[in-house]
């Protein structure tokens, strides 16, 4: 598989384009012929996240340190959980009177999948 990455390097000289992170200022390079992520998973996340720090201005630097590096932590809402770790596999949902408890599920469950647990829309622990 990597030999065809190099001749697609190869065949691709001068189709490099790069990003520059908007919290950062990190360069992301992407080459257009192998990877469509228009700057890497990475460069995705700083730009969520700098959408939401707009709508969010008051969040913390310790939590922006956290989401940026692609962590969590308990107390977390789903949004902020998104931005860090990106879309759930499986989401599944217990509702009772006026509360509701999810598990989503990060990875295969046969080959060590993460589990979240939110109550409320808040992290409350997670099991790897």
């Amino acid at each position: 598989m990597w030999r065809y990455r190099v001749v697609a390097l190869l065949l691709c000289a001068g189709c490099a384009h790069n990003y520059v992170g908007p919290i950062t200022g990190k360069v992301y390079t992407d080459y257009a012929l192998i990877d469509l992520y228009h700057g890497g998973p990475e460069y995705d996340r700083e730009v969520k996240l700098a959408e939401y720090l707009k709508l969010h201005p008051r969040t913390g630097s310790d939590l922006k340190r956290v989401m940026l590096e692609g962590k969590i932590q308990v107390g977390m809402t789903k949004e902020q959980v998104i931005i860090s770790w990106g879309a759930p596999r499986d989401v599944h949902r217990t509702v009772f009177g006026f509360s509701s408890n999810e598990q989503w599920i990060y990875g295969d469950p046969l080959y060590g999948a993460k589990y979240l647990y939110f109550d409320n829309d808040k992290l409350t622990s997670w099991q790897e």
